[in-house]
């Protein structure tokens, strides 16, 4: 695969895994496995990203992750058509490592030292 395709792959895998999240949670909006399948998917997706892109999980991407399945618990519990909301939200979080990583590390500023003495 060229370079330019390959970085858009993580993108696109979070775009479909919300897109199927969201279709998963509002196609069984009384069923109760739907509450666990699509944050399951946003988890799988946001996982995946880091996994593409570092071959590791970061810290802060596990604590994404753990913020996401935690938010989709406690209101899937609660209010499970609010859930079939919240999903699209979650997964433009869940694309947040995937847009920090494109972006790539910022360029440091050349840093002025001053000469030793004569």
């Amino acid at each position: 695969m060229s370079r330019p395709l390959r970085s858009y792959v993580p993108s696109l895998a979070v775009a479909l895994a919300t897109l199927l999240a969201s279709a998963i949670i509002v196609s069984w909006r009384d069923a109760r496995w739907p509450v666990f399948l699509a944050p399951a998917v946003l988890l799988v997706a946001l996982l995946g990203v880091d996994l593409w892109r570092g071959r590791r999980i970061s810290l802060p991407t596990a604590i994404l992750a753990v913020a996401v399945i935690g938010a989709c618990g406690i209101i899937g519990i609660h209010d499970r058509p609010a859930l079939a909301e919240l999903v699209p939200l979650l997964g433009a979080c869940a694309a947040i490592p995937s847009l920090v990583h494109a972006a790539g590390r910022p360029r440091r500023a050349a840093v002025c030292r001053p000469e030793d003495g004569p």
